[in-house]
């Protein structure tokens, strides 16, 4: 019977229901690197499978090296399936040395963004050679791969995934309340932003955005979900732009009935910089998503974005565009049930923990 050792990065709170799944479904032991950062995380101990935590060295940022990850003996497992970072140099040496061994790795990645550099794509090539598989998260990076050389049957696309089914069932409880009518004492259409508040978050362009459209005549609010360090820039943003009066900075929330509400009742949520988990949040409360078309530049979850469908994209870094095509959705997709149900089913059969699980065991031949 094949045993399976998985070493992932962090035990990311998001992905607390596919690694539940791993640990019940698959023989094998779990890893996890302890993380260094701010990350949300779950308690790892409550897998029955969880052998330990390996920690990470810096060397050069952003290289790194995940201590006495090379020392794990490779004799219990048939494969390996390891996060595929190619800037950690103690994975470069576990896939050399497993391979001498004819022990399977396979490697969990975004794989190919579109904006790497000749340096980068030969590294990267070298890197993921190395592996037998390369499980993607999605079809645009599988495309990208195999313009690069790789060969279609060593690229597995396995998707992402939240906890649809409890979101679900919150979803199922969910009504249309007057949270923003009272928040805003106004029936303005209230678009979201869910997220840390970062310089690269682009929020400057989605506060510009709407203060173009106040100035047209159309009163749009928003509410702000998250905090971060670039928190004070944007409220001094808000102010300078008059929309004080428009824009909640609700703070951050991992309450998950708390952000369901949010978004349900916004017409549209808005992603002004990269898009990721945010678009699959939002989807799952059957609310569409706005971001940018440089797809180089995006997180692999932008691919699940149908325009006029789900959601919509706009030119990055154009306020202008963005403030177009807001309006266009807020004036034009009024049946707001069927928008909900477009949003919902992009994820049904894609974005789900059971049906990861079930592309990840046929990756591996389970």
């Amino acid at each position: 019977m094949k045993k399976v050792c998985f070493i992932f990065n962090y035990a990311s709170h998001y992905r607390e229901p596919i690694f539940r799944l791993i640990n019940d479904k698959i023989s094998c032991d779990l890893f996890f690197v302890e993380p260094d950062s701010d990350i949300n995380t779950f308690d790892a101990k409550c897998l029955s499978n969880f052998k330990g935590f390996f920690n990470r060295s810096n060397i050069i940022k952003p290289v790194y090296w995940q201590n006495g990850v090379i020392h794990l003996s490779p004799r219990p497992y048939s494969d390996f399936v390891i996060t595929g970072e190619y800037f950690c140099l103690s994975n470069w040496i576990l896939l050399i040395r497993n391979r001498v061994r004819g022990i399977k790795t396979h490697l969990w990645t975004h794989g190919w963004y579109g904006n790497e550099s000749l340096a980068k794509r030969l590294i990267k090539k070298t890197f993921f050679r190395l592996a037998d598989k390369i499980l993607l998260y999605g079809h645009y990076a599988e495309d990208l791969m195999i313009n690069e050389g790789f060969k279609p049957d060593k690229l597995k696309v396995i998707y992402n995934s939240l906890d649809f089914d409890s979101q679900s069932k919150i979803y199922s409880a969910l009504i249309n309340t007057a949270i923003f009518d009272n928040k805003f004492c106004n029936t303005a259409p209230t678009i979201s932003f869910i997220g840390r508040i970062q310089k690269r978050k682009r929020l400057d362009i989605l506060l510009q955005a709407i203060h173009k459209l106040h100035c047209q005549g159309f009163t749009v609010n928003l509410v702000i979900v998250g905090e971060g360090e670039h928190l004070g820039q944007i409220r001094k943003l808000t102010e300078s732009l008059g929309l004080s009066d428009n824009v909640w900075f609700y703070g951050k929330s991992y309450e998950e009935k708390e952000i369901a509400t949010v978004l349900y009742n916004s017409e549209i949520c808005v992603s002004p910089g990269n898009v990721g988990l945010t678009a699959m949040h939002s989807l799952a409360y059957g609310t569409p998503i706005i971001t940018h078309n440089n797809f180089p530049s995006q997180m692999p979850e932008f691919e699940i974005i149908k325009p006029k469908v789900n959601g919509d994209f706009f030119i990055e870094n154009d306020a202008k565009d963005l403030a177009r095509v807001m309006k266009e959705w807020l004036v034009c997709k009024t049946d707001r049930e069927q928008i909900r149900l477009n949003c919902r089913s992009s994820l049904q059969g894609k974005y789900e923990p059971k049906i990861q699980l079930d592309l990840l065991m046929k990756a591996l031949s389970i």
